[in-house]
């Protein structure tokens, strides 16, 4: 069962859930509403996806940020310095069209990425776990994945629901170079942003880029 901490109602399916936050103008314009970003996860900077813990190293990053080249443009019209927030923009689910996590790893894996270069489309879970709401001795709220504690049904279903967890612990994503040993990856931004680094071949960078294209597009469809 999932719950929405802020309308105080449960859905007892993930696609509900998500129907939910589609449909409820509570939701529509409210980035603390939308899964994968509780108040917990830190402060995100929307140029580059980075997350900070602290306000002070917040305003100094997006001090120093801001100044870099917005190379990549959603079609909502959100400008990012790098391909892997943008990306990761949609994972969030903080485009107005409400791709999120499992829209990109069903469409990747099955549109751009067929013959499995970048992504094991057998570790991409169609129904991810569902948040346990039973309570601790302490009152709190815990994972039944990785037995992390948290305040509210709100926090513990966007954990649930992250990256890390969505597709039950499992790393779908990979790189194929073996200067990383075949390095793994729980989602596909975190796989971009590696190759981003400049780590393993860049031709394996621009070919992924290449695939994310149709991605991107069929978001602009939305």
């Amino acid at each position: 069962m999932a719950f929405c901490s802020p309308c105080n109602r449960g859905f007892n399916a993930y696609h509900s859930y998500i129907q939910h936050l589609n449909n409820s103008p509570r939701h529509r314009h409210d980035p603390n509403s939308l899964p994968f970003r509780p108040p917990a996860a830190g402060l995100h900077c929307v140029a580059c996806g980075r997350v900070f813990f602290t306000r002070v190293e917040f305003v100094r990053h997006v001090y120093d940020c801001t100044n870099q080249i917005m190379d990549y443009e959603c079609a909502c019209g959100r400008q990012f310095a790098r391909e892997s927030s943008l990306v990761a923009h949609f994972e969030r689910l903080t485009c107005p069209s409400w791709v999120d996590l499992r829209f990109v790893d069903n469409y990747f894996s099955g549109r751009c990425d067929p013959d499995g270069r970048f992504v094991r489309s057998e570790r991409i879970s169609q129904e991810p776990p569902m948040p346990n709401f039973e309570l601790d001795g302490r009152g709190r709220y815990w994972c039944r994945l990785c037995y992390k504690r948290f305040r509210t049904p709100y926090e513990l279903t966007c954990h649930v629901w992250s990256p890390p967890h969505k597709n039950w612990g499992l790393r779908a994503y990979h790189c194929p170079s073996e200067r990383c040993q075949q390095s793994e990856f729980f989602c596909l931004s975190d796989l971009m942003a590696h190759l981003e680094t400049g780590q393993c071949e860049e031709h394996l960078g621009r070919e992924l880029s290449q695939r994310v294209i149709a991605l991107v597009d069929v978001v602009g469809y939305l």
